[in-house]
């Protein structure tokens, strides 16, 4: 494979609007350290959470295509348990939600991979979600580890 092969480089449209999506992830970083851009109304932590936790259940459900394609009990498996993972972690207070998105969004690249190691997911797929993984992941830990009022 050549680097500028249209078989390993994600479409734009895919890299623009994935990294569009960063852009909540990295102002909850920015408002909780600097306190800036936060209306006063609102909670960073908390916002960040929940939209971290529709990210990630957006990505855990990109898997149920790949897996209908494979048709295998264990794609199935692997497209539901996630989701599921996340959830055993949260409802017993077992980490927070912000650790559990961390290794939420951490596992699912083992499953990104095995998918497109199947041949389920495009070529290009780990290309965009090992870059935005690393970005989301570096941020909730900014965040976890940031203490402020905000």
């Amino acid at each position: 494979m050549i680097i500028g092969d249209d078989r390993i480089r994600p479409p734009l449209a895919a890299m623009v609007l994935g990294a569009a999506g960063l852009i909540p992830f990295l102002w909850g970083v920015i408002a909780l350290q600097t306190g800036l851009f936060t209306p006063n109304s609102l909670s960073v932590r908390p916002a960040i959470e929940v939209y971290g936790l529709m990210i990630f259940s957006y990505m855990a459900g990109c898997f149920w295509p790949f897996a209908a394609r494979l048709n295998g009990a264990r794609d199935y498996l692997l497209a539901v348990a996630p989701v599921l993972v996340l959830i055993a972690m949260i409802v017993p207070d077992f980490v927070t939600l912000n650790q559990a998105l961390i290794l939420g969004f951490a596992g699912l690249l083992p499953i990104d991979w095995y998918f497109t190691r199947a041949g389920a997911a495009p070529t290009w797929w780990m290309r965009l979600r090992v870059p935005l993984s690393a970005v989301v992941i570096a941020s909730l830990i900014a965040i976890l580890l940031t203490a402020s009022p905000a």
